[in-house]
C-alpha cells in the first residue's frame, strides 16, 4: 500500500471547500423529492449520492489535480440486484453506524490519499469528513464505474444544484 502524505495545507483547502459546499448543499436537499430528513434525521440523510456527485466537480475545478471521483459501497452483498456491481467476493460495505454497514456514497483522491464526505452525520458521524483512504468507517465494495453509472440517475439534479450553489456564490453585480 502507498502511503500519501498530504500536506496540511491541501487539506486545510479541501475541508474548506467541502464545508462550503455543505452549507450550500443544506439549502437544496429539503426541495428534493425524496427528501428524508427532519422528523429527528438529519437533514443529509438519504442525500450522499446527489450530494457527493456536486463535491466532486467542485473538488475537480478547484483542485484538479487531486484527480477526484465518486466511491461508494453497499451493504447487502447477497442481494441479487447487487451482483454485478460489486467486486468479486465483496463484503458488506459503504459506512459503518452502530457497528453496521449501510449503503453510502462519498469523494475519494487517490492522489491525495483523501476520503471526504459531506453527508457523514446521516450516521451519526461529523457533518463533514475529510480522512484518510485507510479510515475504517469506508469500505469501498463497487466494480470501478459503477458508481459513476449510478450517478447518471441523479445528473439532472446535480447539473441544477450545481448551478444554484454557482449562482449564489457569484459577487452580485454593482
Amino acid at each position: 500500500m502507498n502511503i500519501v502524505t498530504v500536506p496540511s495545507s491541501v487539506a486545510d483547502l479541501v475541508l474548506q471547500i467541502a464545508e462550503r459546499t455543505r452549507v450550500s448543499l443544506e439549502s437544496l436537499w429539503p426541495e428534493h423529492d425524496d427528501f428524508l430528513g427532519g422528523y429527528g434525521a438529519p437533514a443529509s440523510t438519504g442525500q450522499c449520492g446527489r450530494s457527493s456527485c456536486v463535491l466532486v466537480r467542485l473538488l475537480s475545478e478547484e483542485l484538479p489535480d487531486g484527480d477526484w471521483r465518486l466511491a461508494g459501497g453497499l451493504e447487502d452483498v447477497r442481494d441479487r440486484m447487487n451482483t454485478d456491481d460489486l467486486v468479486p467476493d465483496a463484503q458488506s460495505g459503504g459506512m459503518v453506524w452502530s457497528g453496521f454497514w449501510q449503503d453510502h456514497y462519498w469523494v475519494v483522491s487517490e492522489a491525495y490519499g483523501l476520503i471526504v464526505d459531506v453527508t457523514a452525520d446521516q450516521f451519526g458521524h461529523a457533518p463533514v469528513v475529510v480522512c484518510g483512504l485507510d479510515d475504517p468507517r469506508y469500505r469501498e465494495n463497487l466494480l470501478p464505474g459503477v458508481a459513476d453509472r449510478h450517478s447518471m440517475d441523479w445528473r439532472l439534479d446535480v447539473e441544477r444544484w450545481l448551478g444554484e450553489i454557482r449562482s449564489s456564490a457569484s459577487p452580485s453585480p454593482r
